[in-house]
């Protein structure tokens, strides 16, 4: 009789101790699980959330109308010297030389506040650096890209990409030219 009770308690821990392994298991897998999906959540949000800023901001993901930046949310940040360049005359060999003025506006709300502080920042402690690459930016083009309307937007939205990959923004909203003169020898 003694050994029955030993084998039905022998049985009962065999019992016992089988589940407990098999709950540990299913609790780790389901933690795992819990922590995958969390953090699969939290990226795509997180890549919505950049491409829906993005989106708003106009920076790659789609081209925003200027007119849609209110102008109280606009700093402009100048260069302290005007563009001087020099195109050739494929035909004649001729010179065009224009002169520009060139700044650029930033976003700057509560949203875009630091954004615009490292900016302005940056773009005071390294404008040389900045405006070097802007002159080679020019110095791709032609004295005929000054010359047409479309072709002057396009040469701003590729300075103001420039900006927002050189200062490492997408606050840059737009580039303005003032002052542009020409002249032919």
């Amino acid at each position: 009789m003694a050994d029955k009770k030993e084998a039905a308690k022998d049985k009962k821990e065999k019992k016992d101790k089988k589940p407990l392994p098999l709950l540990s298991i299913v609790t780790v897998v389901l933690v795992v699980v819990t922590l995958g999906i969390s953090v699969f959540s939290l990226l795509t949000v997180k890549n919505v959330a950049t491409t829906l800023d993005l989106m708003y901001r106009g920076v790659e993901v789609e081209e925003k109308e200027m007119g849609e930046v209110p102008l109280d949310e606009i700093e402009i940040i100048k260069f302290k010297d005007k563009f001087i360049l020099s195109y050739p005359d494929p035909e004649d060999g001729s010179m065009y030389n224009i002169v520009v003025e060139v700044s650029f506006g930033v976003r700057n709300n509560d949203d875009y506040a630091d954004e615009y502080a490292k900016i302005k920042a940056a773009f005071e402690n390294k404008e040389d650096i900045v405006r070097d690459g802007m002159e080679s930016k020019f110095k791709e083009k032609s004295y005929t890209d000054f010359g047409d309307n479309e072709k002057i937007l396009a040469l701003k939205e590729e300075l103001k990409e420039y900006l927002n990959l050189r200062l490492g923004s997408t606050a840059v909203v737009d580039v303005y030219f003032n002052n542009m003169l020409s002249s032919h020898r």
